[in-house]
């Protein structure tokens, strides 16, 4: 049987044109709330974001050791986890669509990069199959040049002369080789899955935010806030151009809670609320793109700790998320969140008060947590971490796994806050962005745009003009575009 759901996945009927897909087909936003399918779209769903990886090695392999059996065993594993995930009631899922890490050398290489594609096209058939949508991170930032380890962006040339570029070039310059590269990439994959139902959004990259402003790093410099955020107004702009029909997310993470201090070169000193509002309009507010992606794991702390007023530290909780998102006018979805156990980061004891792994009987009160604050806060679309990893890192005495076999009261938990979230989202309207444009940006504790606006873009200690010419050629074309905030046509 599997034998031929591997054949029929792999080479099965050409997708549909792109014209023959309407908005109803793909995630839309329309009167604060999103819509897929021709209905409102509101759940607490999950990351299968090993999904594209578990099809491809184990294709890897299968070829490499003449036993076709392991690509179907793979694809059998998946088909099973996309079901279970479907009886949940979820609709959508987050994956990464590229190799982890830098994958240029993968994608330079024609067989390796056919081969890429061709599990891509198993991994949405059997989305399609399940009538799963799939918020497809495309892994943007992992474009560039690999360096030698422990030589970065300043060492020694490779034999052909030419100096590898980093992820600084990458992100900081239109005109690098790895942007070169990334374009070519993103209009191929843009191009040939815009037809398929399956893709429901597009995600720029994975936790870019998390490099910027934070010195040299071995990769070479790191870019700036505003190198990012011109990175990922260039990439959602010319995705659009390929694909006008879906949103573009940024992909995470949520923002250093000293990200616009790191900006200033002011150190790691905490933003204040305001502050971090200042960071949201730099990166959203002008930005084509269209969803605010945050990560959000600080289930422990209730939130990540910025400066409050007196020496008092503030939270930042999903509440204050979507009064950030608002005074941008974007919607917001929180593309991973969790109560992460120990385990997740290699620990072999809980913390105090906190667990060990999603096997240890303390995780519910935390998973409750976790998902108590998403329904309270009426995030939209959230995507719990991770769903079925069968990856050897999750599998150990700590393990970081849901399923409905291995931990089902956590998939309870999990299904009880989605429909908790459905019935408080179907009375108050969505809890999106909503009314006037003066209202939306008036919202997110008085971060709205005229006061933002003034700041950014006529206070100059926030672009020297070294940063505007040498080190980031696009970002003055950005600056002085005076383009409004963009949300994909309705």
């Amino acid at each position: 049987m599997w034998r031929l759901a591997l054949v029929g996945l792999s080479v099965g009927a050409a997708p549909l044109g792109a014209s023959e897909l309407g908005r109803a087909d793909v995630l839309s936003w329309a009167g604060g709330q999103f819509h897929l399918g021709g209905e409102p779209l509101v759940e607490i769903s999950f990351n299968k974001f090993d999904l594209f990886w578990a099809v491809r090695d184990a294709r890897a392999a299968a070829a490499r050791e003449g036993k076709p059996e392991l690509a179907e065993r793979a694809l059998a594993a998946q088909d099973k986890a996309l079901g279970e995930i479907r009886e949940i009631g979820c609709r959508t899922i987050r994956i990464f669509g590229s190799p982890w890490g830098t994958f240029s050398e993968a994608y330079d290489d024609p067989g390796r990069r056919a081969e890429m594609f061709s599990a891509m096209d198993s991994v949405l058939g059997l989305c399609e199959r399940h009538g799963i949508g799939v918020i497809y991170s495309l892994g943007a930032a992992g474009l560039h040049d690999p360096a030698p380890r422990g030589q970065g962006r300043a060492g020694p040339k490779p034999a052909g002369g030419t100096r590898a570029e980093g992820l600084y070039e990458l992100i900081s310059d239109p005109g690098s080789r790895g942007r070169a590269r990334l374009n070519s990439y993103l209009d191929e994959v843009v191009s040939r899955y815009r037809g398929r139902k399956a893709i429901a959004m597009w995600e720029i990259t994975n936790e870019l935010t998390n490099q910027a402003d934070i010195g040299e790093r071995e990769w070479g410099a790191s870019p700036t806030l505003a190198q990012v955020a011109a990175f990922f107004d260039e990439v959602a702009r010319r995705i659009k151009a390929k694909d006008p029909l879906r949103l573009v997310s940024n992909g995470g993470s949520h923002l250093r809670e000293c990200a616009w201090n790191l900006y200033q070169r002011k150190g790691w000193r905490k933003d204040t609320l305001e502050e971090q509002g200042r960071a949201f309009d730099l990166l959203f507010g002008r930005s084509g793109v269209d969803v605010v992606d945050i990560h959000y794991y600080a289930v422990k702390t209730g939130g990540y700790e910025i400066a409050g007023s007196g020496g008092v530290p503030m939270l930042v909780d999903p509440v204050r998320y979507m009064e950030l998102a608002r005074g941008v006018g974007k919607p917001l979805i929180f593309g991973e969140f969790a109560a992460l156990p120990s385990g997740f980061d290699g620990g072999s004891r809980p913390e105090p008060g906190w667990f060990a792994g999603y096997d240890d009987p303390g995780a519910k009160a935390w998973v409750q947590k976790a998902v108590d604050a998403i329904v309270e806060a009426g995030v939209p679309l959230s995507y719990y971490w991770p769903y079925g990893s069968d990856r050897p890192m999750d599998q150990k005495a700590n393990p970081v796994y849901l399923d409905k076999t291995r931990t089902p009261a956590l998939i309870a938990i999990i299904a009880d806050g989605n429909r908790r979230l459905k019935a408080k989202l179907k009375t108050d309207g969505g809890g999106g962005v909503s009314g006037s444009r003066e209202n939306r940006h008036a919202a997110g504790l008085g971060i709205c745009r005229t006061l933002s606006d003034r700041f950014l873009w006529q206070n100059r200690l926030l672009f020297n003009s070294k940063e505007l010419t040498d080190e980031h050629p696009g970002a003055r074309h950005w600056l002085k575009s005076g383009s409004t905030p963009t949300i994909s046509p309705l």
